[in-house]
C-alpha cells in the first residue's frame, strides 16, 4: 500500500515538473523577442514560438516586420535565438 502511494507521489512530482517548465520558456521567448523588436525603431513583432533545432535544443523563433527604409519595401524576417 505504501509503495503504491510512493509511486503515485513520484509520478505526480514528475508531471508537475513537466507542466511548470512550459510557461517559463514561453515568457523567456516572449521577453527576448520584445527586446529584439525594441532595439529596432519601427519594427513590429508578429509571432513568437518555441521549436527544437537539429541538436535537440529548444530555440525561440520570432517573426518580425521591419519597416521600409531607403526606398526598400517593408519585409518580414525570422530570427532564431536561445531563450
Amino acid at each position: 500500500m505504501i509503495a503504491m502511494k510512493l509511486k503515485f507521489l513520484v509520478a505526480l512530482i514528475l508531471a508537475s515538473m513537466f507542466f511548470t517548465t512550459g510557461p517559463a520558456l514561453a515568457d523567456a521567448c516572449s521577453n527576448r523577442a520584445r527586446a529584439l523588436v525594441a532595439s529596432t525603431p519601427g519594427a513590429m513583432l508578429l509571432a513568437v514560438k518555441s521549436a527544437t533545432n537539429a541538436n535537440g535544443q529548444t530555440v525561440c523563433v520570432a517573426r518580425i516586420k521591419l519597416p521600409a527604409r531607403n526606398g526598400n519595401p517593408a519585409r518580414v524576417v525570422t530570427r532564431r535565438f536561445r531563450p
